[in-house]
Parts: structure tokens; sequence; C-alpha cells
């Protein structure tokens, strides 16, 4: 009987931490027009994922020089889904270098 119970539990758990998984690493309904409008430029990677409830899908990554560039895809709770560039400068004495938004795209977001 305890030889049972342990592989349920065993396997709700890991049935559990897989559905946590799922979503592309933002929230349980990814995001929304009204979070969409909240994101602005200059604003730090970290308040978008506050904002979405966690990071999208990295698309696509560029350096010139010092200055990389990080393309991001979140998909639409309903439909669509957005696509925000941050931009991050680690040229020599730079200090705290944070990724900022510098650009976003509304692809059919409702």
């Amino acid at each position: 009987m305890k030889r049972v119970c342990a592989v349920l539990l065993a396997l709700v758990l890991t049935c559990g931490c897989l559905a946590g998984c799922s979503g592309g690493g933002i929230g349980p309904e990814g995001i929304s027009l009204e979070e969409y409008e909240q994101i602005s430029t200059g604003m730090s990677s970290y308040a978008v994922d506050d904002i979405v409830g966690g990071g999208g899908e990295k698309i696509g990554e560029t350096k010139d020089g010092a200055v990389f560039t990080y393309t991001y895809k979140y998909q639409g709770e309903n439909s669509g889904y957005a696509i925000i560039v941050y931009g991050a400068d680690y040229s020599e004495g730079s200090i705290g270098v944070r990724q900022e938004v510098i650009s976003m795209e509304n692809h059919d977001l409702t």
C-alpha cells in the first residue's frame, strides 16, 4: 500500500511540474492587450516580466560592437502575439547593465 501511494504521489508531482512548464515561460494565459499597453520603451525586461507574468520566447539576438539586441515573442491570451525588442549596452565602464525595451509590435492581440 505504501508503494502504491508513493507511486501516485510521484505521478501527481510530475504532472504538476510539467503543467507549470507549458506556455513558453509566460503567464498561464499569455500576454493580453491590456498588459501590452502597459509596456513602454525604456522599461526594463524585469518590469515587462512582472506585467506579463513571465518572459517570452527568445527568437533573435544581434550584436553591434558592445550593443546587443534581444528579440522576444509573447503569445497572446486570445489571439495574436507581441514582439518586444530589448537593447543592452555592454561597453567598457558600463555598470549595472540592464535590458531595456527599444521597440514593440502588436500582432493582432485582442
